[in-house]
């Protein structure tokens, strides 16, 4: 039987009560059964985090999520999914909904993600407001010496048995001292597709900073995949044009966990179809969808050049994907070739063009990039100047501190030109220079 979910009223909202029925979908299987299910589903939600959402006095007026609502109404949309995929339970489809205030860092501060969780810690220096954490001595395994702070604050990160779910797989030492520590999300021996977590330790075997896109432990119903592999390579071939000419790899099982998303049990293969085309493919284990689809082309880093705000000529370094020139920097020593700069960059040098928009107007994940049909020609003097300018700036740090980027960690360097305000700034929190209309207000060298 199938049914769509029927609209219910209730003259209080507290915790995910509201968000559990905002959330539609259609359900497969026995009304009685998923209505029994959400109302557990209600039960718990409402135990753990009361104060996650609450009423304004109409039934379809909430006030913004804290972190605890946000974390409960990421549990309640995985429970429904759940529920409307296997007409289970919602306590035999899902792990249980995340506990209100972890525990923090004395002293830390914390940039949070969307999602309530965690994207990078600074933890202080010593005296500036606490003690950074002291590792176990050196002679300790890598492993065990950084574990042993996330075994501690596994909560902010919604992580249950932290040893089987953290896998290092690459470990750094940089010219200052510093040890750089990388690790992937494993969930029940397989690997959570683009969950990751990077912890750095200084010379003294202090934990400086975290870096993590963890969202909790993936809550899938089965780790069973009910597709064959090699019917999961035949559909994603047969959506590719000429894709029955194409070979493929092995095909990997997977979690994929796509941001904002519920995570899925997955194939992951590549389809090759010649040297210019070649695609990263992820295909539902049950539905034989696909969930991602992604060029392994990644065309390259090329030189170019183009003229500043003070008409010098410059030389640059830009991206290229297919016909298209991108103010993209890939070429220092911090870029991590793994993630494509055009989705994900990793020590790479972005600049963005905000074409004239006000700062408050602005959001971060939406500002376009800078393009061209031609490496060495660019009619936005504004982002030939800043990308000349951060690349400087980064080749400094790194040739005369022996540091790698601006904050040490190879963090990329992003900047967006041409904001309609009367000066520049630094946003701290979301990593960005910002850079009014140079061109526009006269650029001069005085």
């Amino acid at each position: 039987m199938t049914s769509t979910r029927r609209d219910l009223r209730f003259s209080s909202l507290t915790g995910t009560v509201a968000l559990i029925f905002m959330y539609a979908h259609p359900v497969h299987g026995d009304v009685t059964n998923v209505q029994a299910s959400v109302k557990e589903g209600i039960r718990r939600a409402g135990a753990v985090a009361p104060q996650g959402l609450q009423s304004t006095g109409s039934p379809n007026s909430v006030r913004p999520l804290n972190q605890e609502g946000e974390a409960i109404r990421s549990w309640a949309k995985q429970a429904i999914e759940n529920t409307r995929l296997t007409g289970a339970p919602i306590a035999a489809t899902t792990a249980n909904p995340p506990q209100p205030s972890p525990k923090v860092p004395p002293g830390a501060i914390i940039h949070w993600r969307d999602d309530g969780t965690p994207r990078r810690i600074q933890i202080p220096k010593p005296g500036q407001g606490a003690t950074r954490t002291a590792l176990p001595s050196a002679a300790s395994a890598p492993t065990d010496r950084v574990l042993t702070f996330l075994d501690e604050y596994r909560d902010l990160f919604r992580l249950g048995n932290l040893a089987s779910e953290l896998a290092l797989i690459r470990e750094e030492n940089d010219a200052i001292g510093y040890h750089h520590f990388r690790f992937e999300q494993r969930y029940e021996g397989l690997r959570v597709v683009g969950r990751e977590l990077m912890a750095h330790v200084d010379i003294d075997g202090h934990l400086t900073s975290v870096e993590s896109t963890l969202a909790g432990t993936p809550g899938v119903a089965s780790v069973v995949a009910s597709l064959e592999p090699d019917r999961a390579t035949t559909l994603a071939r047969a959506r590719i044009p000429g894709g029955n000419m194409a070979t493929n790899s092995a095909p990997e099982l997977v979690i994929y966990s796509a941001e904002g998303e519920l995570p899925r049990l997955a194939w992951s293969f590549d389809v090759v179809l010649g040297l210019a085309k070649a695609w990263r493919v992820v295909v539902d284990a049950e539905t034989g969808k696909t969930l991602s689809q992604e060029s392994r082309v990644m065309d390259q880093s090329v030189s170019g050049r183009g003229v500043d705000l003070l008409n010098n000529t410059r030389n640059l370094n830009v991206w290229r994907s297919g016909s298209t020139y991108y103010m993209i920097d890939s070429s220092k020593p911090s870029f991590d070739a793994r993630w494509n700069p055009l989705v994900d960059p990793r020590g790479a040098i972005v600049v963005w063009d905000a074409k004239g928009a006000s700062a408050d107007s602005l959001d971060a994940t939406q500002l376009p990039f800078i393009t061209s049909s031609s490496p060495t020609s660019w009619l936005v003097k504004d982002g030939v100047s800043a990308a000349y300018g951060l690349s400087q700036v980064h080749d400094y740090y790194r040739l005369r501190h022996a540091r790698s980027s601006y904050d040490g960690n190879g963090g990329t360097l992003f900047s967006v030109v041409r904001v309609g305000f009367d000066n520049a700034s630094w946003n701290g929190a979301a990593g960005i220079m910002m850079l009014n209309e140079a061109a526009a207000r006269g650029a001069s060298p005085r």
